[in-house]
């Protein structure tokens, strides 16, 4: 007799096994917190039409913009972030459906930096529901080594543009000196 659990099935058998089908999104803990794995088919749902809920993914950060429809709705300007990860979209302001793309990698750091903005603006005003298995992130919610390179080139744009302040100051305090 199989029994429901979350978005698998688990059935027992006379033998003392069991098999599982279906798929389990969620994994192990981390920090005390759970993390929820979509997969782009699943991701795709959250549209406000198949589900009633809007999600949208940012360097493979699964947010829940529901509360933004007036944005993010069916037919409303930034309704492109919807379902996916578009990433890329963010900078180069491309709103069409077959425009999207979470290809980051070749980037300048400026562009780099401003995603990593963007990825802290939903952070802080929307409630992050998981991440999306894909480019960013695999099937079990670790780093993939294109996720790898994208926070290290994301560092690295930190360090520039530190040293870049750094010596504007620096500029600034010599200017003032003169």
């Amino acid at each position: 007799m199989p029994i429901l659990l979350g978005t698998f099935s688990l059935s027992l058998h006379k033998e003392n096994s069991f098999e599982i089908s279906g798929s389990c999104r969620y994994f192990h803990h981390k920090e005390g917190i759970s993390k929820n794995v979509f997969t782009s088919e699943e991701l795709k749902l959250y549209d406000g039409i198949n589900k009633k809920e809007l999600y949208l993914a940012v360097l493979g950060n699964v947010f829940d913009v529901t509360k933004g429809a007036q944005h993010y709705g069916p037919g409303k300007t930034y309704n492109i972030f919807i379902g996916r990860d578009a990433s890329r979209n963010f900078i180069d302001g491309k709103f069409n459906q077959g425009d999207a793309s979470d290809d980051i990698i070749n980037l300048s750091h400026k562009d780099l930096l401003s995603i990593h903005d963007w990825l802290r603006f939903y952070k802080k005003e929307y409630k992050k529901v998981g991440i999306l298995s894909g480019r960013h992130y695999n099937e079990n919610g670790s780093l993939t080594p294109y996720g790898k390179q994208v926070r290290s080139l994301i560092k690295k744009a930190q360090k520039i543009q530190a040293h870049v302040f750094g010596a504007l100051e620096k500029v600034e305090e010599l200017r003032g000196t003169g």
